[in-house]
């Protein structure tokens, strides 16, 4: 049994109040985390550096594998003390590599390390890949498609990081290695990484085109004609309003000069008239604008709508007005603009897990763009379902819960339909709503799982509803 060594964190302790008496914050901060990293080390030799020792000095290789897998579980019961669960894992990964029976367990301790150390993680998934590559590589039949479908998903989960790292040549390599592989086992993904690389290709070219505008506005400053393609650019397929309102000046038209400084700004930061003002802005730009941008500058108008819709309560014709606009222009938006600064995701320890989501039932009742909102503060969303399993799952939690659940879905008035809120505004198929349900007025806009029908239908965003949140 793994047992800790509470003597040496007292001492940690210990040495770290004095620290206080002689040093400023930054040094106490470097001084206690080489003092952690140094007990983690003695922990860790006083718990296994015999067994290490007997490994180390055995010819059997599976000697190393059992090792390995006596370490990962260690790190497994020690997620309190993460230097002390980071070494395990590095351990852990160096001992299971050793021997072909202990590359699984290699391959879970990155994994874990990944979790316990964010330092680390991008190194952990760099080796990972390695493993992981090398193992699908030299295997065969149904466990060459199991591994191939997990490389699939590091592979893309690695290129999704470094497109959100402004490294979109780099994704755009990772990407591609997904599809062939993916082609090669015949995954489902395939479609979503062919998105994914036209996605990235279309980055690629936004790139050019901006290095082109800024070169043309450098070599001519005055030129109104490039500084506003400039600024349109940065509001659309580039997403920086930041930037674009870097080169607002006194040359420009009046809605420049007046919306493009707010879209620079949070939307926290913004009041209400402000926000139905920019929704509806951006949904005139999006009018007129290329493919490329207006997803992005309907997201935008989207976003600012439901922040009206947040900040006034007031039952009247500027509500209407606003809910009427974020109807028109949730089908075409795109997902959270950039500077909307969403959260980082905050999933409960009491959250349900499911094929690769997580989901949470919250019974406090609460409007629809509270709940929305309650959801996206934790980095999540309202849930929607993309296959039959994920909806009766939710089927399942709905009938247990035996309540009125607002869902991430909202009612088109235009195709008298239903859709869900993921990027593609996948339809609901219609044996899931309600018949009853479809025949109310357009002001029930919003979906919710009705108990006294067992099925799916809409209500008025203000209802008061529990809901399920979902964390992909």
């Amino acid at each position: 049994m793994v047992v800790s060594n509470p003597g040496g964190m007292e001492r940690v302790r210990s040495m770290a109040r004095r620290t206080v008496g002689w040093a400023g914050a930054g040094l106490w901060v470097l001084c206690l985390s080489s003092w952690a990293m140094a007990d983690a080390e003695a922990e860790y030799k006083m718990l296994f550096g015999q067994d290490e020792a007997k490994v180390a000095a055995s010819r059997n290789t599976k000697d190393a594998a059992a090792f390995a897998a006596k370490l990962l579980n260690a790190a497994k019961s020690v997620g309190d003390q993460k230097d002390l669960q980071a070494l395990l894992c590095e351990k852990a990964y160096e001992f299971g590599l050793k021997d072909p029976s202990g590359q699984q367990t290699g391959v879970e301790a990155l994994k874990l390390l990944g979790e316990a150390a964010p330092d680390k993680k991008a190194q952990a998934q760099e080796r990972l890949l390695k493993v992981m590559q090398s193992r699908f590589a030299k295997s065969t039949g149904a466990e060459r498609k199991r591994l191939g479908e997990e490389l699939v998903d590091l592979l893309v989960s690695r290129g999704d990081q470094r497109a959100e790292a402004k490294a979109p040549a780099e994704a755009a390599a990772l990407y591609r290695q997904a599809l062939s592989i993916a082609t090669g086992i015949g995954a489902e993904q395939t479609k979503e990484i062919m998105d994914k690389i036209k996605g990235i290709s279309s980055a690629l070219e936004a790139e050019k085109k901006l290095a082109d505008l800024k070169a043309k506005l450098e070599a001519d400053p005055k030129n109104t004609a490039v500084r506003t393609s400039l600024i349109l650019a940065y509001l659309g397929e580039l997403d920086n309003p930041v930037e674009g309102a870097k080169l607002v000046n006194g040359d420009l038209d009046e809605k420049l000069r007046t919306y493009v400084p707010l879209a620079a700004k949070p939307l926290a930061d913004l009041d209400e008239a402000a926000c139905l003002e920019l929704a509806y802005w951006y949904a005139e730009l999006a009018e007129k604008a290329p493919p490329a941008d207006k997803g992005i500058l309907l997201g935008r108008a989207k976003a600012c709508c439901e922040r009206y819709l947040s900040l006034h309560t007031a039952q009247d014709v500027n509500r209407l007005k606003a809910t009427l606009l974020l109807e028109k222009v949730g089908k075409g938006a795109n997902s959270t603009p950039k500077n909307a600064q969403p959260p980082k995701k905050q999933i409960p320890t009491d959250a349900k897990r499911f094929g690769k989501s997580w989901y949470l039932l919250v019974s406090e009742t609460m409007p629809y763009q509270d709940a929305s909102k309650w959801c996206e503060d934790r980095g999540g969303h309202l849930a929607y379902t993309r296959t039959e399993a994920e909806y009766r799952f939710i089927e399942k939690v709905a009938r247990q819960a035996n309540a009125d659940l607002w869902l991430g879905g909202y009612y088109d008035s235009e195709t008298q339909s239903c859709f869900w809120n993921d990027d593609a505004k996948t339809e609901i198929p219609k044996g899931i709503l309600d018949p009853e349900g479809m025949k109310k007025t357009n002001n029930h806009n919003k979906v919710f799982w009705w108990k006294y029908r067992k099925k799916l239908s809409r209500d008025p965003a203000g209802s008061r509803f529990g809901f399920i949140c979902q964390w992909d």
